[in-house]
């Protein structure tokens, strides 16, 4: 309610009513942070968020699934379906959704690119405005590894002192001709000519892939080693060196860090 205060006597104290309505701009909906995902089939993941739009007054849930668990599958999923729910408490906080890359198992396809997506359900919620809301999919490609190359499912890690050891798994993308023998050593940098550095211990220092091990690869433990000294964190850079009579391995570094 308004009141009115003239000087005029005729219209001091004149009271008057108005309806006002402060209406709500925030649209219902689920936001997808996300584009043009990749994943490979050597393991490797995307990620993407979701959050909601606007504050439910009720629990509002809905389920992630990929259109092709060849390709990829939602990380966490259970039969392809990863539910998510928000709540009137976190609707506003984003949710991550971890989407892993799967190795196919079909013969060399020259580096082909496999197209799928991530598809939701329509949302489920007490609250009216949240019934069967729509969210659009996310295209996803799964980048093929299926050439003469060395995969690490893990290039970059972390160990602590009297920490747990970090598995690492070590495969071929095709077949070699001839067995592929590794040689791991650790160094202080990846400059040319670096010390050897002593922060970590490795479970295994060589090996062999060949053609009938090839696809499964070889997983090696690193641990960090105590070294009772306080100089804080230090980097080291473990190199892979292939050697084999298989031109396409030769001579293949790779590094993990």
């Amino acid at each position: 309610m308004i009141t009115t205060v003239f000087e005029d006597a005729d219209f001091n104290g004149l009271e008057k009513s108005f309806d006002i309505t402060n209406k709500n701009i925030d649209k219902v909906g689920v936001k997808v942070e996300g584009a043009n995902l990749q994943t490979t089939e050597s393991g490797g993941s995307a990620v993407f968020t979701v959050v909601l739009n606007a504050k439910p007054e009720a629990d509002v849930t809905f389920e992630v699934s990929s259109s092709n668990e060849a390709y990829g599958k939602i990380d966490g999923a259970t039969e392809n379906k990863l539910v998510v729910t928000f709540t009137p408490e976190n609707w506003d906080t984003p949710q991550e959704i971890k989407v892993v890359g799967q190795e196919d198992g079909n013969a060399p396809n020259n580096g082909e690119e496999h197209k799928y997506q991530v598809v939701f359900s329509k949302t489920s919620s007490e609250d009216a405005n949240y019934k069967e809301v729509e969210i659009s999919p996310i295209d996803v490609t799964n980048l093929d590894n299926d050439i003469a190359d060395v995969f690490i499912d893990k290039e970059t890690i972390e160990t602590v002192e009297m920490g747990d050891a970090v598995d690492v798994n070590i495969r071929l993308g095709l077949a070699p001709k001839h067995d592929v023998n590794f040689s791991l050593l650790v160094f202080k940098s990846k400059d040319s000519g670096s010390e050897e550095s002593k922060e970590v211990q490795l479970s295994e220092t060589s090996f062999t892939l060949t053609k009938d091990n090839y696809l499964e690869g070889k997983t090696i433990s690193i641990r960090s080693i105590d070294d009772h000294i306080v100089d804080g964190d230090q980097d080291y850079f473990i190199r892979l060196r292939a050697g084999s009579n298989d031109d396409a391995y030769n001579n293949k570094d790779k590094w993990i860090a």
